[in-house]
């Protein structure tokens, strides 16, 4: 049986006793965004208001980025990887979805602990998430963005020397293929302050006990580069489905 550190056996222990789904809204909210993830969706070690979408997690400044039009809601499992989120996403996104608002996007934030914590390859991790973004699309009409991951330091001693490589071959496949299911990507890996090989390590960033979380500085830019993200897929129309003949040339 594989040996997990732990940072890791932590992190699942406090998935198995608590589920988020925490949100910010005024009263002016015209359309929503739920976040779906794992421990750095949830915002974990962010020195205030983990599991929120306030303080200082990822969320908290993508709500503050897009206004008052705009409901936030964290739904967070440290430690769950995409087939746990996938299985609860019936009852705790679905189940969001609110046909009255002007939009609904879904963002997910996951795949650090296939990787890393379970070891599976980049392509058996992207396979997990396209069935989870498909899966979402058939329960209800969601505008995804999937999140390309930042580099993680290793959670156990008997991970290959190339999980960086990892990393970079699955921001490479969600870049690749993200048009087959989701709206777009919110691409986190293109900064090198989080996509260079041993950026984990730049604790500025990069909490300095698991290298893996982040700090308040890096949820920050995780949040601005999300909220530029929803921006850019709520002012052009979604992709035309796998049967209609009809190209979208703004692509």
């Amino acid at each position: 049986m594989m040996k997990i550190n732990a940072i890791v056996a932590m992190a699942m222990l406090s998935a198995a006793s608590f589920v988020c789904a925490s949100g910010w809204a005024s009263a002016q909210s015209t359309s929503q965004i739920v976040c779906h993830g794992a421990s750095i969706s949830s915002g974990q070690n962010a020195s205030k208001g983990q599991y929120t979408a306030t303080g200082t997690t990822y969320e908290a400044t993508l709500a503050a980025k897009l206004g008052d039009g705009w409901k936030v809601t964290n739904v967070g499992h440290p430690g769950w990887t995409i087939d746990q989120l996938d299985k609860a996403a019936p009852g705790e996104v679905d189940s969001l979805y609110d046909p009255k608002l002007s939009e609904n996007v879904l963002i997910i934030l996951a795949g650090t602990n296939n990787l890393n914590g379970y070891h599976q390859s980049a392509e058996t991790t992207f396979a997990k998430m396209e069935a989870y973004c498909k899966a979402r699309k058939a329960a209800h009409p969601w505008k995804i963005l999937v999140v390309t991951l930042p580099m993680s330091g290793k959670m156990d001693e008997g991970f290959k020397p190339d999980l960086d490589a990892a990393f970079v071959r699955y921001a490479g496949l969600v870049r690749r293929n993200w048009r087959q299911f989701a709206d777009g990507v919110v691409d986190i890996q293109a900064d090198p302050r989080f996509g260079a090989p041993g950026a984990e390590f730049d604790s500025r960033y990069f909490h300095p006990r698991d290298h893996t979380h982040l700090t308040d500085a890096g949820y920050e830019i995780v949040g601005r580069t999300a909220a530029k993200a929803v921006t850019k897929l709520v002012s052009r129309p979604l992709a035309p489905s796998k049967n209609s003949q009809v190209k979208d040339s703004k692509r």
